[in-house]
């Protein structure tokens, strides 16, 4: 990790390997993560271990979503922060990890705070934006944030009222389960709701110890038991002061990065904004790649019709071979190449015409032909190509 770290600081960003770290243990720690850690890489309430304790590499939902996609070769490139190398001025993503995973930052004071939404509610809201649906079938497919170890508490409306305008609050309660050992009546918290501080928490226990509220606490969190905190108490009356305490309320503002023409600024907007933006962002990158993509596979096709017709004409070949003249101008002469495919034959190796085989070329040529069909068709429907990708 120490090596990633250093790399990404010297190469990409020279915000300090604290910040750059930082950013590696949390894609580690994310609901979908996008590196995947060996190590100790902390929990809720322990630190990472410092990065030459630790390794990394790209998770498999990490490459699923970004690293299989042939759009980042053909992405808008920018050169980094001292122009010695080119960097995507964004990485293209199968889907908008801006509502999967949860996010908060501040920039020239404005604030941004999303929360991570499920990735099935997601991938749902965008194949209902691809099929032209309306803002409110695609908002009724994003319910709530995707919680893994808490509950909202909120009323219904206001988690409603935040994801159509994006500026509201959610109150949140951690996971918990009623024990008894005994005569020990125990409250077990088992997840934690967002922004939860363990230790304020356990700090607070301490305090309602001394009042006679609870009668001991102990935090048995660990690999094996997860997270687990228990609290002895003896009343229904110091149940609800304990149920207090694991209810928090987070405000969001989803402030988003646009492309306004005039470069990128900061704008507030809900849900269904976001998932738009992101589709037609996506298409237009889908349908730059496909261009290039033909481009790309029109070049192979000249190249293998050239070989094609060489490698039916060896006797001109050899004749190319041996005239004392321009090699480019022997094959126009002797094989009846055009002057661009010429070129493209004087770039191959001898021992590769000599080897290649008549049928094969025709049965590549043919797939190449069947390939280019394909991707002008697929350039029509990007919405198609977009919700494969999904799949």
């Amino acid at each position: 990790a120490a090596k990633i770290t250093g790399h990404c600081i010297a190469s990409y960003s020279p915000h300090g390997e604290k910040a750059a770290y930082d950013s590696l243990v949390r894609m580690v720690r994310e609901r979908y993560p996008l590196t995947e850690g060996q190590g100790n890489f902390g929990s809720a309430t322990t630190s990472a271990a410092s990065a030459r304790y630790t390794e990394s590499r790209l998770h498999p939902f990490g490459k699923k979503l970004i690293a299989d996609l042939p759009d980042l070769q053909f992405s808008p490139k920018e050169k980094n922060y001292d122009d010695s190398l080119d960097q995507p001025v964004y990485l293209p993503c199968v889907l908008p990890n801006i509502l999967l995973n949860a996010g908060a930052g501040i920039a020239v004071g404005i604030t941004s705070k999303i929360p991570g939404f499920n990735l099935e509610e997601v991938a749902n809201a965008v194949q209902a934006c691809l099929d032209g649906k309306s803002d409110d079938i695609i908002l009724s497919k994003i319910t709530a944030p995707d919680l893994a170890h808490c509950t909202i508490t909120s009323p219904a409306s206001e988690t409603l009222n935040l994801l159509k305008t994006g500026d509201g609050s959610i109150e949140y309660e951690c996971a918990y389960k009623l024990e008894t050992k005994g005569k020990a009546k125990l409250l077990v918290i088992t997840g934690y709701a967002p922004e939860f501080s363990v230790s304020g928490f356990l700090l607070k226990c301490g305090n309602l110890q001394d009042q006679n509220v609870v009668q001991a606490v102990r935090n048995e969190t660990s690999e094996d038991n997860g997270d687990r905190i228990v609290i002895q108490y003896d009343t229904d009356e110091d149940l609800a002061k304990l149920l207090k305490l694991i209810k928090k309320k987070v405000s969001y503002k989803f402030n988003v990065l646009v492309d306004d023409g005039a470069g990128l600024t900061p704008k507030m907007m809900g849900v269904v904004d976001i998932v738009k933006r992101w589709v037609e962002s996506r298409k237009n990158l889908t349908k730059e790649t496909i261009k290039q993509l033909i481009v790309k596979q029109a070049v192979e096709l000249k190249r293998q019709e050239a070989k094609l017709k060489v490698c039916s004409d060896r006797k001109g070949l050899f004749a190319a071979l041996d005239d004392p003249g321009d090699f480019c101008e022997a094959l126009v002469k002797y094989v009846g190449l055009t002057a661009e495919e010429a070129l493209l034959v004087s770039r191959m190796q001898i021992d590769s015409l000599k080897k290649a085989s008549v049928e094969e070329l025709k049965k590549s040529i043919e797939k190449d032909k069947k390939d280019i069909e394909k991707l002008q068709a697929d350039l029509e429907k990007p919405e198609q190509v977009i919700k494969k990708q999904i799949q």
